[in-house]
């Protein structure tokens, strides 16, 4: 039996570097990242004022990739600027404020976003654990107050006011940019109009910009925040732009770079691109199908993966494929497949 280790190493890559999330690493996430360059520019310009960007598409389009990209842009920019990017995803189990509070926690260090995550699951936390976690100064003082506060030597889910708690870890800076994703999962009437009055105090209290994403707005769904100036659905990939992301995604497990999508025939990529740009389906959706495809060809020990050998691959993976899809997502989807001819 042909190992799938061997047949990578033919093709001369590390491993199949498909998957359906961004990269973790962030060199490789840069590395991978495809034509939308003017897009984070103007992200980037957007960053400068105080003004509340919506950002919406379904999943997988590349929403959090361009976020995590704004992410990493933004950082360098910190310390000249007195800038501090906070970075979070909306948890239902936590609500807005408290999502934003541990993006706020993470953002400043990794001990003080595990002891404010410790706290928002409902865990004890006493003043010596503060002190384990290596918070001093005006913060340590802070902790220690709601802790003898609660008059006890130790305390629970005690951030009632997390509005307090954020001001408190964003007091030294001169302005705030949020990024907040998956917004979709903002299903509560209550909890839209109570998160309109959240952003307005925040843009107040810290001069904040906002980068918020979404599904599009419809008349089933819809967050029409106060502070949202700019409202834009992210571009769809084009077909060589899609080429081109195989083939840096490809790049990323070689030891040396080509320009090639080798162990993919020339013809199967394009087709495949051309169908994916055409349809309007996510880049998410491609990189799956870029994975099943090359997990079947390892196993079957293809040198080289040819047009029909490839369609066949990729229809025998139709069902897993779209599996990944929310049902909001799959429904939109089968409206596109139904006009086509595919």
């Amino acid at each position: 039996m042909i190992r799938k280790q061997e047949i990578f190493e033919k093709w001369g890559i590390k491993e199949n570097p498909f998957h359906s999330f961004p990269p973790k690493n962030e060199k490789i996430r840069n590395d991978v990242f495809t034509g939308r360059y003017r897009e984070l520019g103007t992200l980037i310009d957007y960053s400068k004022e105080s003004i509340g960007v919506y950002l919406y598409g379904i999943s997988g389009s590349g929403k959090t990739m361009l976020c995590r990209e704004l992410k990493a842009s933004l950082k360098a920019k910190e310390e000249s600027e007195k800038l501090k990017l906070v970075y979070c995803s909306y948890n239902p189990e936590y609500g807005f404020m408290k999502s934003l509070l541990s993006g706020a926690a993470e953002s400043l260090n990794e001990k003080l976003g595990e002891l404010v995550k410790t706290i928002l699951r409902g865990n004890v936390i006493t003043i010596e654990t503060v002190k384990k976690a290596g918070i001093t100064g005006g913060l340590f003082e802070f902790f220690k107050a709601q802790i003898e506060a609660s008059k006890t030597e130790s305390m629970t889910f005690q951030i009632s006011n997390s509005f307090l708690w954020l001001a408190e870890l964003l007091k030294d800076y001169k302005k705030i940019v949020f990024i907040i994703e998956d917004m979709e999962k903002v299903t509560i009437k209550e909890e839209t109009s109570h998160i309109n009055m959240m952003l307005r105090d925040l843009y107040i209290e810290f001069n904040s910009g906002f980068l918020i994403t979404g599904y599009e707005p419809s008349k089933d769904f819809g967050l029409n925040f106060d502070v949202i100036t700019i409202s834009k659905g992210i571009k769809e990939l084009t077909k060589r732009e899609y080429m081109q992301m195989c083939k840096q995604y490809l790049n990323s497990v070689r030891e040396k770079k080509i320009n090639s999508c080798h162990p993919f025939e020339e013809n199967l990529l394009e087709w495949l691109a051309e169908k994916f740009s055409k349809l309007f389906f996510t880049p998410r959706l491609f990189n799956l199908a870029c994975f099943y495809i090359l997990e079947e060809a390892a196993k079957e020990g293809i040198n080289k993966i040819e047009m029909d050998l490839g369609k066949d691959y990729l229809f025998d993976n139709f069902i897993e494929l779209f599996s990944s899809l929310k049902q909001n997502d799959i429904d939109e989807l089968r409206k596109l497949i139904n006009k086509s001819n595919w």
